[in-house]
């Protein structure tokens, strides 16, 4: 280049605007490192909150179970009362106390320490909508700004160690000549050196790089600006990205529930297997990603989570991992109302072709053969398709996999034909405790053979632990209230309604015929039902303060008579004679932002809907199995719950509602006992001809006296 078309002025100019990119992108940089560091202190200033109002509580006499010979007069006069007041004074200060002295200090920085640990462990941080403080809206905001800008920001990193150093050695060369005379005194070398920058000064201004670093930055800067409201709504639909940018960087001890039922060495080594996330669209919970090792890890297993915790997600990452590592066929095995959820998902977090096997779509079977990819068939599809004795299927999923549980069924030896031929086999259920333990070792007998036959004799309700032990290698099971602290309060009510002559009528004539169906329909059916005043009243007031409900019953007739009293407010009844693309119609509406009714079967609204929109259940009767009520309340009361979720029983008094009910109390609380467990009860809920005439005699006794 010649003296005459070097312009300093232009270069003076082209080199302000590489700083300022170059400045651009080392604020980015910094402000993410900010966006996290934020998120984690404020958790932390919660927690450390928590922890301290906890500690207030202790008093310093409690101490006495675990030490003895505490100077209490000493420590008292001291105005040492409780653990808190010990925060006040560090190792050197408590010693130099009137009476207390060196071993005592010791003891009590011990305990201090103990107890703040043991109660750190048991304290979580949960966003509570109804009392936002301004830390809650920090912390929302942040996530917020991190959850819209983590993408850019993984290629805003790749721009930065591809240009970082270009950038900076462009700058500062294209400055070693400032103009005329600096140029006529300098050395060749120098020139070509100042020229080379000069032309990479240009190249960086113009190129896509400094197009992308403008772009995020501006972006950044309106995110900063972004409206709460705007933050709070996005809260609301996306809670479980929030938690899991809180459980990622809010430095939490997370523990996942399974260390005490996997042998050490065993669980280690899951720990420690590689999963591969980078082309999964969404981040895993910690305990989904242990879930997901553990099924890469273990290769055929019975995943039995807890309804909520996105079993359905972690089979979908194992897939998506395999995928990645060369394997092509998939195959998902599930009951029909779940179909297209299932392909819904893939796509939304995966990149890979999935083929729904139903109705017309069954001709994709040959395409799927031919290209890889997910295929998803339901239990009643599986006679229409075969595969050659060769063919190699990499993984075979079965969700609600208590649907094979009996082995002389059809549809059992279709799907254990499809799993015997996948490398890695997944069940998942989240209702195994209604199995006995014949078909829980049957499922697991599908899985590993020998496990089964470890176990099979055992009378697992004397021997819990032993047999949680056994199975541990082939059953994972983790509940909500171990994995999900964010979760908000759950308040179950027993609405008791007294009934009116014309019910009372009605419901003696159908003790008097032994109809126990209408008996259990007791109110429904009169124009003046009592039951249905109070489902109005409760649900016009969730309406008025904007607030969605849910309202399940055994009966359709019970439905549609809800339908015809909720008029206009209440969306059509989820039914199991719907298709699947009515349901999925029905649930878009749902979620759009008003306020609503949405009455569901109880027996579909256990299958494959995720509902957490809503705030209000109502249970028109009490059913015959405490998990029938809790798949149906779990659709709501779930992961992404973010409101304080109220359900309702409606109860006829002096009706057979009343044992029922007495019923599902009891259960409950065995039900619970080996839910804790991860473990299945023998018969727990079995309800057989007799049960039902032993309660219609009960009704026709009472009624005679």
């Amino acid at each position: 280049m010649r003296l005459g078309k070097i312009k300093f002025k232009e270069i003076r100019y082209e080199r302000e605007q590489l700083k300022m990119l170059r400045n651009q992108l080392f604020s980015l940089r910094s402000q993410e490192r900010k966006n996290i560091q934020v998120i984690h202190d404020r958790c932390q200033d919660i927690i450390v909150d928590k922890v301290n109002e906890e500690i207030r509580q202790v008093p310093i006499t409690d101490l006495t179970k675990s030490f003895t010979r505490l100077p209490l007069q000493a420590l008292e006069a001291n105005h040492i009362t409780t653990m808190y007041d010990l925060l006040k004074y560090n190792h050197r200060q408590l010693e130099a106390l009137n009476g207390i002295g060196d071993e005592t200090a010791d003891i009590l920085m011990l305990a201090l320490h103990r107890s703040t640990a043991a109660i750190k462990n048991q304290i979580h941080y949960r966003i509570d909508l109804e009392h936002l403080t301004d830390r809650d809206k920090e912390i929302l905001q942040e996530i917020y700004f991190y959850l819209h800008t983590k993408e850019n920001y993984a290629k805003l990193n790749v721009i930065y160690q591809e240009t970082e150093h270009g950038i900076q050695e462009a700058y500062d060369n294209s400055g070693l000549i400032q103009n005329f005379f600096g140029w006529i005194f300098s050395s060749r070398k120098k020139k070509q050196k100042f020229l080379t920058a000069v032309e990479d000064v240009k190249y960086f201004n113009q190129s896509s790089y400094a197009e992308t670093i403008m772009q995020f930055y501006d972006i950044c800067t309106a995110l900063k600006n972004v409206d709460f409201e705007t933050i709070l709504q996005d809260y609301k639909e996306h809670a479980i990205q929030y938690y899991t940018v809180i459980e990622k960087f809010a430095d939490i001890e997370i523990k996942d529930d399974v260390d005490e039922d996997i042998d050490i060495s065993l669980l280690k080594q899951i720990q420690a297997t590689p999963l591969f996330l980078e082309s999964f669209h969404m981040e895993l919970r910690h305990y989904q990603e242990f879930g997901t090792k553990y099924i890469l890890h273990q290769k055929r297993v019975l995943l039995g989570d807890e309804m909520g915790l996105g079993k359905t997600i972690q089979a979908i990452a194992a897939m998506n991992h395999l995928h990645h590592k060369g394997h092509r066929y998939f195959l998902v095995i599930c009951p029909a109302g779940v179909l297209l959820n299932w392909k819904r998902e893939i796509e939304k977090l995966t990149d890979m072709q999935a083929y729904m096997l139903h109705g017309t779509g069954i001709s994709d079977f040959e395409i799927w053969k031919s290209d890889g990819g997910i295929a998803i068939i339901n239990y009643e599809g599986l006679d229409k398709i075969i595969f050659d004795k060769d063919f190699s299927l990499d993984m075979g999923v079965v969700d609600e996999a208590h649907f094979v549980k009996n082995k002389e069924a059809q549809r059992t030896r279709n799907t254990v034909r499809m799993i015997e031929q996948a490398e890695y086999a997944l069940y998942m259920t989240g209702t195994a405790i209604e199995n006995n333990v014949d078909e829980m070792c049957y499922l697991i007998e599908c899985l590993n053979p020998s496990i089964a036959s470890e176990v099979k004799d055992m009378k697992y309700l004397a021997k819990a632990d032993l047999f949680r032990k056994k199975i541990a290698p082939v059953y994972l099971r983790r509940k909500r209230a171990d994995v999900l602290m964010e979760l908000p309060e759950l308040t179950i009510h027993d609405e008791w309604c007294m009934m009116n002559e014309e019910e009372i009528n009605s419901y003696h004539k159908a003790i008097e015929t032994g109809n126990f169906m209408a008996m259990r329909r007791v109110s429904w059916d009169s124009l003046n039902s009592t039951k249905a005043e109070r489902m109005m009243e409760l649900c016009l007031q969730a309406l008025s303060e904007g607030k969605k409900v849910v309202i399940f019953s055994y009966f359709l007739d019970t439905l549609s008579f809800v339908s015809d009293l909720l008029l206009g407010k209440a969306l059509p009844v989820i039914s199991g004679k719907l298709s699947l693309e009515k349901r999925q119609d029905i649930l878009r509406q749902f979620d759009e932002p008003i306020a609503r009714v949405l009455p569901i079967q109880i027996h579909v609204g256990g299958i494959g809907l995720n509902i957490q929109t809503a705030e209000i259940v109502i249970l028109c009767e009490p059913q015959l199995k405490p998990s029938d009520e809790m798949q149906a309340i779990s659709r709501v009361y779930r992961m992404g719950q973010v409101n304080h979720v109220f359900v309702y029983r409606l109860l006829a008094a002096d009706t057979i509602d009343e044992i029922l009910v007495k019923r599902l109390h009891d259960k409950q609380e065995i039900f619970d006992q080996f839910a804790d467990e991860s473990e299945m009860s023998q018969n727990l809920e079995q309800f057989e001809e007799a049960d039902i005439q032993a309660l219609i005699q009960n009704e026709r006794k009472k009624l005679n006296h």
